[in-house]
C-alpha cells in the first residue's frame, strides 16, 4: 500500500511524481499548499507554484485522463470525499471532481460527498479532529471551517485500498477482494486465451472439439471419471462430434469441384482420427492428465504421420 509508481509514454506531460511531493508526517497545512495551492491553482493552469507541479504529476495527471482534463478540484472543499475513523485516529481526504456532476445537481441536491473507486485517497494519521468544512453554499470555494489535524501518511489510488490503511480490521476485507479479482482477472485470461486457441485451431483446418461437456454428460449418466466405461463413453461422443466435422470438410471440397481433395481429407481423417482416439483414450484414464481437468473444455487433433496426438486445453 502506498504510491503506486509507473512508466508511461507521455513523460513529457508530466512534472515529476507524486512522490516528489508528498512527504511522510507533513501537517495538514503543509499538505494544503502542495496539493491545493492558492486561488490560481487549477487544472488549466500551466505555470507557477508548487500545487500546479502537483496537478501535473505524474500520477494525478495519468488519473483525470479518463475523466477529462478539468475534472479534479481542491482537497479542502466541502464537497471533497472524507472519512474519519475515530478508533484509530484515521482519516481520509480526497480531492473534489465533477465526475459526480449529474448527482451533485440533480434531484438529490447539493451535499452529496461521492468519489470513484479508481481516484487519489490520502490517509492522515493520528488525527484527534477531523477535517469540517462548514460552507454549502458555493460549491467551488475553499473550505471554511477547520483543517483539523493529524500528520500525513499515505496516498494511494484506490477507495477500497485507502480504507484498508485506515481501517485495520478492513484489511481481510481488502484482501479477500483482492483475491476475488485477480481470480475474477485470470478468468477472463483464460477465457481469451482459450478463444484464441480455438480460433487458431480453426484457422489451420485441424480438428477440434469441446470435451467438457462430453465428460458432464458421461459423469451424468453414472460412469466414473478415470474408468474404462468413462473413456468409452467420452470417445464415442467425441467420434461423433469428430465425423461430423469430417462430413462437413468432405462435403465443402466435393461442392467446390475438388474430389481428388475430398478423398484425401476421408484417408487423412480416417487415420487421424483412429490415432487420437487412442491417445485421447489413454489420457482420459489418468486423473493427473490435462483432459482430466475438470477446467479443460477444448480439444485439438494435431500432428501428422504416425505421430497423431491430441491437445487440450
Amino acid at each position: 500500500m502506498g504510491l503506486l509508481l509507473s512508466g508511461n509514454a507521455y513523460a513529457d506531460e508530466f512534472r515529476g511524481q507524486a512522490s516528489d511531493y508528498l512527504t511522510i508526517g507533513l501537517n495538514k497545512k503543509e499538505f494544503r499548499k502542495i496539493v491545493d495551492g492558492g486561488v490560481s491553482y487549477g487544472n488549466r493552469a500551466v505555470t507557477g507554484g508548487t500545487a500546479v507541479d502537483y496537478n501535473l504529476s505524474k500520477e494525478i495527471t495519468e488519473l483525470r485522463k479518463p475523466y477529462g482534463w478539468p475534472h479534479i478540484g481542491k482537497v479542502f472543499r466541502y464537497y471533497s470525499y472524507s472519512k474519519y475513523f475515530p478508533e484509530y485516529n484515521t482519516e481520509i481526504l480526497s480531492h473534489s471532481g465533477t465526475w459526480d456532476v449529474n448527482k451533485f445537481i440533480g434531484v438529490e441536491g447539493f451535499g452529496i460527498k461521492r468519489a470513484p473507486e479508481k481516484w487519489v485517497y490520502y490517509v492522515f494519521e493520528n488525527v484527534t479532529k477531523p477535517m469540517e468544512c462548514k460552507n454549502k453554499s458555493k460549491m467551488w470555494i475553499k473550505c471554511k471551517g477547520t483543517l483539523g489535524n493529524g500528520t500525513f501518511k499515505s496516498v494511494v489510488f484506490s477507495k477500497d485500498e485507502a480504507i484498508a490503511v485506515a481501517d485495520p480490521k478492513y484489511v481481510i476485507i481488502y484482501k479477500e477482494k483482492q483475491k476475488k479479482r485477480k481470480k475474477e482477472e485470470k478468468k477472463i485470461a483464460d477465457k481469451k486465451k482459450k478463444e484464441e486457441q480455438r480460433a487458431e485451431a480453426k484457422a489451420s483446418g485441424d480438428l477440434t472439439f469441446t470435451i467438457k461437456d462430453k465428460k458432464e454428460q458421461c459423469e451424468a449418466i453414472g460412469f466414473a471419471p478415470a474408468t474404462e466405461k468413462f473413456a468409452d463413453c467420452v470417445l464415442r461422443l467425441v467420434e461423433l462430434d469428430v465425423k461430423s466435422q469430417q462430413a462437413t470438410q468432405i462435403a465443402l471440397a466435393q461442392s467446390q469441384g475438388n474430389q481428388q481433395v475430398a478423398e484425401q481429407l476421408k484417408k487423412q481423417n480416417n487415420s487421424r482420427s483412429s490415432d487420437a482416439f487412442i491417445d485421447l483414450g489413454l489420457k482420459l484414464l489418468s486423473p493427473q492428465s490435462t483432459v482430466s481437468a475438470p477446467s479443460t473444455s477444448t480439444c485439438r487433433v494435431i500432428g501428422s504421420g504416425a505421430y497423431k496426438t491430441v491437445n487440450c486445453w
